[in-house]
Parts: C-alpha cells; sequence; structure tokens
C-alpha cells in the first residue's frame, strides 16, 4: 500500500498552517505533497472559485527519492473559502481541494487525533482511516495530532501510509502534529529523542517544528514534544 501510493500523482496532498508576526494578518496555509516522477517546476493553482487562476510556485526538496513540494499560500481573506490543487499543466494535477481560511469573527472547529500508530490493532491505518474519514464529514478548520502517528518513525513507508490514509482530510484541514515516542529516535547516542527525518521532509511546521506555537483567530496553540 506504502509504495503504491506514490504511483498516483500528485500524492500526500497535506495543509498546514504558519504562525505570523501581525496580528491582523490571516494565518498563511502551507500545500504540501509528493510528485515521483517529475523534474520540471510545480505550482498550486487557487482561488475563490472551483477553477482556481491564481498560481503560486513551489519549492522542491527531496524525500525518499521522490520529488516533495511545498507551496505557502499568503494573505488570505479572512473566513473564506479556497478551492485550490496542486501540479503542472505538463506532468499533471491534483484534484480540486478546498479549505476555509482563518476566520476573523465567531467559532471555529477543530479535530483532534492521536495514537495512529500502525501496530497490530491498526494495520495499515484501516481504523485511523475510519475515524479521518468521520471526522472530514465535520469540516474542521484545523486537526490537531497528539502524537503517536505511526507506529516506528524509522520506516519511510509508514510516514507516507499515514499521509495516504489521511489525505482527504488533511487536504481540507490543516494538519497540525506534535510528536510521540513511537514517532522519536530512541536509541541512546547523540540522536536519542530526535525525530526521524522523514518528519521534517514532510511536514511543513511553524519554527523548529517539533516545539512550536501559532495564533489562530483568539486561541494560541502551543505544541510540545515532552519526550
Amino acid at each position: 500500500m506504502a509504495s503504491s501510493v506514490l504511483d498516483a500523482q500528485p500524492s500526500l496532498v497535506h495543509l498546514s498552517l504558519q504562525s505570523t508576526s501581525s496580528p491582523d494578518a490571516t494565518a498563511p496555509v502551507t500545500v504540501t505533497w509528493c510528485f515521483d516522477n517529475t523534474g520540471g517546476k510545480q505550482y498550486v493553482k487557487y482561488g475563490l472559485t472551483a477553477d482556481p487562476g491564481k498560481k503560486m510556485k513551489a519549492f522542491k526538496n527531496e524525500f525518499n527519492g521522490k520529488a516533495l513540494f511545498n507551496a505557502d499560500l499568503k494573505k488570505l481573506k479572512p473566513g473564506t473559502k479556497y478551492f485550490y490543487r496542486c501540479g503542472s499543466d505538463e506532468a499533471g494535477w491534483s484534484k480540486t481541494y478546498s479549505f476555509y481560511s482563518e476566520p476573523d469573527t465567531g467559532a471555529f472547529r477543530v479535530g483532534i487525533i492521536g495514537d495512529t500508530q500502525n501496530n497490530a490493532n491498526n494495520e495499515d491505518f484501516r481504523k485511523t482511516r475510519i475515524i479521518t474519514d468521520l471526522m472530514k464529514e465535520y469540516s474542521p478548520f484545523l486537526t490537531l495530532h497528539m502524537g503517536d502517528i505511526v507506529d516506528n518513525g524509522s520506516q519511510s513507508e509508514s510516514w507516507t501510509c499515514f499521509l495516504s490514509v489521511t489525505q482527504e482530510l488533511n487536504a481540507i484541514s490543516p494538519l497540525m502534529p506534535v510528536l510521540g515516542n513511537h514517532d522519536i529516535q530512541n536509541t541512546k547516542g547523540d540522536d536519542f529523542q530526535k525525530p526521524f527525518q522523514d518528519y521534517h521532509s514532510l511536514f511543513n511546521l511553524p519554527g523548529d517544528e517539533v516545539n512550536y506555537s501559532f495564533t489562530y483567530r483568539n486561541v494560541r496553540f502551543i505544541g510540545v514534544f515532552s519526550g
């Protein structure tokens, strides 16, 4: 399953939020995706209609021999539904997704998940798929993950399988995780308690991505890795 998800292009589409230095600015949204067979440029097309026209060039990184891309969408209108797709005319585009930008008034809904690791009770994240499919029906403005994302953070296929299984939620609701003990290196030495590189490669979070904070509406969220 993990190897096949990278054959579909683009794959592993997910959103995240960035912090902003201005209290009046709407939180920027980062779009991240994997494209396993392209040497060309990639973009995010976004806008207020289902046929978005504004184009943002993506930055390219590497992940497990694949091309990984991300683009920041800034200066978003508050409380607005945005449509987007990622890819390129030459290599192909993802389907069109949508998300709501940070509201400037009123309440907003937050999804919370945790302990999604793919152990014997959750092979191939099958139960995780059921849970996130249900959460998608509630259209959370963002999703917090409490840690233990995967069972063994040293296995790249576990990270890609998780992001593939949860893509339909992550593509409409920014995913903001913190690390659990299953996600980091537990062998004593110089790298003890550090996250595996796959975590830094696949996720685009504020600050050092391990301990970070961001403001959304009138709430300050603080993510702390307590290991």
